[in-house]
Order: C-alpha cells, then sequence, then structure tokens
C-alpha cells in the first residue's frame, strides 16, 4: 500500500478495517515520499522489481488521483466508494471536507493525464472531483468508516 501523506502513513494501523480488507492479509505499508525525504521514484523503483499488487492511498484530488496512476501495477485505490465521494461533496457541501483550493492549485498539472485515464476505480473519482471541483484529504476517511460525521475526522492538512 502506497500512502501519499506521512501523517497517514504515521496512523496506517488506526486505519479502518473496510479499507484495509482489500488489501490482503498482511499488506505493506510504504510512504510515497516527498522531495527532502524518500523519493518517490525510488518507491516506484522498488515497486518494479515486486511483485506484490499495489495499492494506492493518496487523497482525493487531482495531485493523489494522478499520483496513482504513476504507481505501477496499481491494482486499487484505497477510498471510499465514488457513489460516497459524489454524496458527500453534493450534500456536506457546508460542512463538507472538500478542498477546493487543493483542487485549483493541482488541476492544470493533472487534468490531462486524469481525463486520459481509463483506469476503472481512479476515473470515476476523478469525474467526481472535477464536477464540484473539490478534494478529499485521505485524514477525512482513512481512519473513519465512512466520509459523513465530518466533524469527528482528523484535522490535518495536505499539500
Amino acid at each position: 500500500v502506497v500512502v501519499e501523506n506521512f501523517e497517514s502513513f504515521r496512523r496506517c494501523g488506526l486505519w479502518d478495517t473496510r479499507y484495509l480488507s482489500r488489501c490482503g492479509a498482511n499488506p505493506l505499508f510504504v510512504f510515497r515520499g516527498e522531495k527532502d525525504g524518500t523519493r518517490a521514484d525510488a518507491v516506484n523503483a522498488l515497486l518494479d522489481i515486486s511483485e506484490l499488487p499495489v495499492f494506492a492511498a493518496c487523497d482525493i484530488d487531482p495531485a493523489g488521483l494522478g499520483i496513482a496512476l504513476t504507481l505501477p501495477r496499481l491494482q486499487s485505490f484505497v477510498g471510499p466508494t465514488t457513489e460516497e465521494l459524489d454524496r458527500h461533496l453534493r450534500i456536506n457541501r457546508d460542512a463538507s471536507s472538500g478542498r477546493s483550493d487543493l483542487y485549483l492549485k493541482q488541476h492544470a498539472q493533472w487534468a490531462r493525464v486524469l481525463d486520459a485515464s481509463p483506469h476503472p476505480e481512479i476515473r470515476p473519482l476523478w469525474e467526481v472531483v472535477r464536477r464540484y471541483g473539490e478534494g478529499v484529504v485521505q485524514e477525512a476517511f482513512l481512519e473513519r468508516n465512512t466520509l459523513e460525521a465530518e466533524q469527528d475526522a482528523p484535522r490535518i492538512t495536505s499539500t
């Protein structure tokens, strides 16, 4: 399981079993890296020589979905369903964890890649994100069974 954000990686033992169950009995968690530490290209090199299935635990925003597409042998995205994301962004507009700032900051860099993606999980998530012009950070859902009850979600910002 490649985890985009360090805080989520650090807390992976607290993730809801709903998300972990799709990753197998003993998933290996790998932090994707950042510019000042572990590098993403080193993580991808590790994935290239491995034969393990790859799961992406990323923010549901243009960069997170784009990062997921760069992973070798991406099997699945660890997160809520497209329907749950759509309902959350549509119904919870005032209390939403949706982040329009992330969407606006990342759209230009990732839109073309995401528009061209045929991935059966990433493409529908991207269509919802694009429709609402908002992203949702992974900290808003990984430790809970749902995107609902936003007041209980950890408040962690992501870049």
